[in-house]
């Protein structure tokens, strides 16, 4: 005598493998996000980066060499940056470069640019 549908062992087994495939669908989706929060905080550290340049860009007078540091509030967050202004061989010329991290850890982000003297 045939017997139709299935039996209580394999729907076990074609249950275990969804739950499996699952769990790392799951896990990838987990890694995704995480990938993405990591991506957005360095693009708002590298905007941090920006506006110091530009602030520096525009400051008077023209910037010394040296290093300065500073705090400010971007996306509701604090963030920490240093300014690291070098002489070139030009004198006309200043290599600055900008290394920010947030408060407390995390994202981080350097820029550099050279600015030449108003």
């Amino acid at each position: 005598m045939m017997h139709r549908g299935f039996l209580l062992l394999e729907v076990l087994i074609a249950v275990a493998v969804l739950a499996i495939a699952m769990a790392a669908l799951l896990a990838a989706a987990a890694a995704e996000t995480r990938s993405l929060g990591d991506q957005r905080e360095r693009a708002i550290a590298r905007l941090v980066a920006a506006n110091a340049i530009e602030e520096l860009r525009l400051a008077e007078p023209w910037p010394a060499p040296g290093r300065r540091s500073g705090q400010v509030r971007m996306a509701n967050r604090e963030w920490l940056y240093e300014l690291i202004v070098a002489a070139t061989e030009e004198p006309a010329l200043r290599r600055v470069e900008v290394r920010v991290r947030r408060a407390g850890g995390g994202a981080a982000a350097s820029l550099m640019a050279v600015l030449g003297e108003p």
